[in-house]
């Protein structure tokens, strides 16, 4: 048989079972830090931030309420791996106007900003088979009464992150710049601190989990190619 004949064979023999089966961490869909780029069923909540969207919130005559709540991530299970979603609610000028209206906002890792407007002060849930979840339940974190907060404010700082890059710190530094904005950070300091501290481990645990994953590709790959010289040879 011709050399190509030889290590033609001896490639179907590796792919019929003679390297060892990737374990199941090596074959999960999961991206390089577990972080799905969407909620359940595919679609992301609310829209992305633009310049339309970020014109008219510039607009906006101002907020008086603040709510920051955090939520888990669909597929990750560590508890220190948490989303975080700001709700502000729109000043009225009419004393007569009882419609309340909200503006949510959320970011998450490799997305951009999402936003959208709502009539209730608590976030919108994730839908389909993981919105059940417990973990993913919004929880309140606090809620605090804004003066002076106009649209501009808030309008700036989502031009800031509308380009920013979004690595996991952005599941706490994001909603911690629209709590500054709101000049209210000093009531969240500490929470947010300890937030981010967590966020930092589990984005360093997920670092080194990779870091492993592709040691063992490479080590599979060595075998594989041992295998195939010895059974060429």
């Amino acid at each position: 048989p011709t050399l190509t004949g030889r290590i033609g064979r001896a490639m179907t023999r590796v792919c019929d079972g003679a390297l060892p089966e990737l374990p199941e961490c090596m074959r999960q869909r999961q991206g390089a830090l577990g972080v799905p780029l969407s909620f359940g069923g595919g679609h992301a909540i609310g829209k992305a931030i633009d310049s339309s969207i970020i014109a008219e919130i510039h607009n906006i005559w101002g907020f008086d309420m603040l709510y920051v709540y955090s939520a888990g991530l669909p597929d990750v299970q560590d508890p220190k791996a948490q989303q975080h979603i700001v709700i502000l609610k729109i000043e009225t000028q009419d004393e007569d106007d009882d419609h309340e209206a909200f503006l949510e906002f959320r970011c998450l890792p490799a997305q951009s900003v999402r936003y959208q407007r709502t009539y209730v002060c608590t976030p919108s849930k994730p839908h389909g088979s993981q919105a059940s979840t417990a973990a993913l339940e919004p929880k309140l974190v606090r809620s605090t009464r804004c003066h002076a907060v106009y649209g501009y404010r808030i309008a700036d700082t989502l031009e800031d992150w509308k380009n920013k890059e979004k690595d996991p710190t952005c599941l706490v530094a994001f909603a911690h710049d629209i709590v500054k904005a709101c000049m209210v950070g000093d009531l969240f300091e500490d929470y947010f601190r300890n937030a981010l501290a967590d966020i930092k481990a589990w984005q360093e645990e997920e670092e080194d989990k990779l870091r492993k994953r592709q040691a063992a590709t490479a080590s599979m790959i060595a075998t594989g190619a041992s295998l195939l010289l010895c059974t060429v040879q």
